[in-house]
Formats: structure tokens, C-alpha cells, sequence
């Protein structure tokens, strides 16, 4: 080989050796900027984890602390109308958080509770409340009304004439009872109309129907719902219920109804008695004196009027024990004649009196 081709092919190495490691070294560099750039999403990725978890960990949080005070403030507002007076109404504004849970969520007795999150936040008040929570999250108006022993809740401007829906009916009876309805708000709204009643005792009927009609009433606007209540008989007791109007929120009117027992506290039984001797005679017979109610009664009298006052006697100075019923003697002395006596018994007890007609028949 000669001197020139020696030096072309010692070039031609130097150059191709030279140019094969410049590959070999921007290879490399490729492959190291790869596995940065991968180690680098994996950061990433691992960062906006943890920051999405820290945010979702903060928003459930802030949503608990919504809910919890929402409940407390509306715990103190509650307890300071109620103590006012009865007849107090309240506008507090309250804001329900975004994602409570408001199927498990509730009004009841004395209890408030927001579920958020699968967590219950409670706030207790010192006085019943009725009513119900938003079906969805945001602020809204709450309006709250003072009655004799309980506070009612309602989240819309509406009012109610009369504002107590109380009475007293006596048993085996229905009563007509005319509700007005006045929408103070600046909006239209259309309610779905229904009632929340558990005992078949005490029956209500409406016009309009419960369930059949939705009613709508226009800003400004009254309306009327007649209202029928039936007590069935021997249904003497207090029952509890509600109107309740439903919209994107339930408000609900309470009902308090008592059926009234026909039947007095006290009573002589029979309520008429005839009484028959012979001419001259000593004789007795007797009455039942029954207390009809679950107290005991004492300082009980008895007392005869008319003329048969002169041929019959009874002494009775005892206690009723409650719901029990004690004879009372009625001693006859005659007279000598055949002849007929009037008059009256009366008795006296915790309170309660009660007559019967006496008729003596001697012969």
C-alpha cells in the first residue's frame, strides 16, 4: 500500500469513528431526556394527586363548616323567636352547602341535621320545630314563625290566616275550617299540595284535593282551602299532622287536632232511676257514680232535692279512683200512703257534677 492510499483510509476511520460516536452520544442524550421527562410526569402527575386530593379534603371541609353553622345559627334564631313570644316571625337568611345529603337530612323535634359528605352535623334548639330542609344547596330566606310550643320553618314568603291550625272537635263529629293562603313574595309559585297524617282516627278532607291539585298562587294573591275535620268515634285524643306544599322545598303547616270524648268526666248511672217500695216500708237500692278520666277525684258530695227528698236518703263523702265507677246507697224509708215521688241526685267530685231524675213509686 502506498503512502497516500495509507493516509485516505487512516482518514476515512478517523472521520466515520468520530461521526459514529457523535450518534452513539446524541442517542444517549435522547434516551436520558426520555426517562427526565418521564420521571418528570410521574412528579407531576403525583402533585396534582395530592393537590386534587387536598382540595377535595378543603371543599369537604368548608361544606361541613357551612352546614355546621348554618345549623347552630338557625338554632339560636329559633330558641330567641320562640322566647319573644308566640306570634313571632323571623327572616334569617341561611345557606345550605352544595353537597349535603338532603334525603338523609332532617327536621325533627328538637334536632337539626345536615348529612355532608356521610357525616351528620347537628344543632339541638330548646323548643320543637317544624318543617323541612331545601331540596338543593344555595341561600335562601327562612322564614320562622313563634306558635304556642313550637317554632314552624318555612323558606318561602308565604302566609297563612289563621296562622295555628288548632281545634277541638268533639268525638264522632266533623268540623269546617277555612284556610287562606296569601303569597307575599314578588314571584308566582305552583305547589304540590298533600297531607302528612299517621293516625285514621282523625280524618281530613280538602277542596282542593289532597294530591290531586296543584295549587298556584300569583304574587300578591289569596287563596282559599277548605277544610273538612272528622273525628271518628271514640277517637278521644290529640293528633298531630301537617300541610305540606311542595315546590323545589316542603313547607308544611301544622295541624293539632284534639277529638273530644262525648262522654262527661263524671256520671251517675242510670240517668234516670225509679225506685219502688211498699207502703211503710224500708227499703235500698243504688246508682253507679263513674269517673271517667285518669285522675283520682276526692271531696265528693251528694245531695237530694224534691219532694222525694223527704222519703229517700244517701250519704257519699269518698274518693273516684280514675277511670273506675263506685256505687252509691240510696236508702228509702216509705210513707204510709201509696203515692209517687220527684226529684233530683246530684253528685260532686274533683270538680265535676252530674244528675240523674229520681222517681220513688210506693204502693
Amino acid at each position: 500500500m502506498g503512502e497516500k492510499e495509507f493516509l485516505g483510509v487512516g482518514l476515512k476511520k478517523i472521520f466515520f469513528g468520530a461521526k459514529r460516536e457523535r450518534f452513539v452520544g446524541k442517542a444517549q442524550a435522547s434516551l436520558e431526556t426520555l426517562i427526565l421527562f418521564a420521571v418528570a410526569l410521574v412528579l407531576i402527575g403525583s402533585i396534582a394527586g395530592l393537590a386534587f386530593d387536598q382540595f377535595n379534603l378543603y371543599y369537604a371541609q368548608q361544606q361541613q363548616k357551612i352546614a355546621f353553622d348554618t345549623v347552630n345559627s338557625l338554632a339560636r334564631e329559633i330558641d330567641d323567636a320562640y322566647f319573644i313570644s308566640p306570634g313571632t316571625v323571623k327572616i334569617v337568611f341561611i345557606d345550605f352547602p352544595e353537597s349535603a345529603d338532603f334525603e338523609n337530612s332532617h327536621i325533627s323535634g328538637r334536632e337539626l341535621l345536615i348529612r355532608v359528605n356521610g357525616t351528620d352535623v347537628v344543632a339541638t334548639t330548646k323548643v320543637d320545630v317544624v318543617g323541612a330542609w331545601a331540596r338543593k344547596g344555595g341561600g335562601y330566606n327562612v322564614f320562622l314563625r313563634a306558635m304556642e310550643g313550637v317554632v314552624v320553618i318555612s323558606l318561602q314568603s308565604l302566609e297563612f290566616y289563621p296562622s295555628n291550625l288548632s281545634l277541638s272537635i268533639p268525638d264522632g263529629s266533623s268540623e269546617d275550617f277555612n284556610l287562606f293562603i296569601t303569597n307575599v313574595g314578588d314571584y308566582s309559585t305552583t305547589y304540590d299540595y298533600s297531607l302528612d297524617l299517621v293516625d285514621s282516627l282523625m280524618d281530613v278532607s280538602s277542596v282542593p284535593d289532597f294530591g290531586e291539585d296543584a295549587i298556584t298562587i300569583l304574587s300578591g294573591e289569596t287563596r282559599g282551602i277548605a277544610l273538612t275535620f272528622s273525628c271518628a268515634t271514640r277517637s278521644a285524643g290529640q293528633y298531630f299532622g301537617s300541610l305540606v306544599f311542595s315546590e323545589d322545598y316542603n313547607l308544611s303547616m301544622p295541624l293539632n287536632v284534639t277529638c273530644v270524648s262525648g262522654q262527661e268526666k263524671l256520671s251517675i248511672f242510670p240517668s234516670n232511676k225509679v225506685l219502688y217500695a211498699e207502703s211503710g216500708d224500708f227499703n235500698s237500692d243504688s246508682v253507679d257514680v263513674c269517673n271517667n278520666s285518669l285522675n283520682n277525684y276526692s271531696s265528693s258530695n251528694a245531695t237530694i232535692t224534691g219532694d222525694i227528698a223527704q222519703h229517700v236518703f244517701t250519704s257519699f263523702s269518698g274518693s273516684i279512683q280514675g277511670n273506675s265507677c263506685v256505687r252509691l246507697d240510696l236508702n228509702i224509708t216509705a210513707s204510709s200512703s201509696p203515692e209517687t215521688f220527684s226529684g233530683t241526685l246530684t253528685v260532686n267530685s274533683g270538680g265535676f257534677s252530674d244528675t240523674t231524675e229520681l222517681s220513688l213509686v210506693v204502693s
